[in-house]
């Protein structure tokens, strides 16, 4: 599922995996960032701190709106032309 956080901008790079494993750190998941960028990020395998990031999360979810497959095919002619447009520096952006 896509959303779009309603709220100021939100940059956090968060995964928390079988509610025990929470992962914080600055890895964008793009080709950039694996191939070129130092990155950082800090594994944090503890049940109560997973369970606050699962209730930030929630709380940013109540601060989004979900992207359906009609929403975005629906999208701005604008929006598309710049999504192809940095398509072409992909590599680099």
């Amino acid at each position: 599922e896509i959303y779009t956080y309603l709220g100021e901008m939100l940059h956090a790079k968060t995964y928390l995996f079988d509610q025990c494993w929470s992962v914080i750190g600055s890895t964008n998941l793009d080709y950039q960032s694996f191939r070129y960028n130092d990155e950082g990020n800090v594994g944090i395998l503890d049940v109560p701190f997973a369970s606050q990031m699962t209730e930030v999360f929630e709380e940013d979810l109540r601060n989004s709106t979900r992207i359906d497959e009609e929403a975005w095919r629906q999208r701005p002619f604008l929006e598309k032309v710049k999504e192809h447009f940095f398509a072409l520096f992909r590599k680099r952006l």
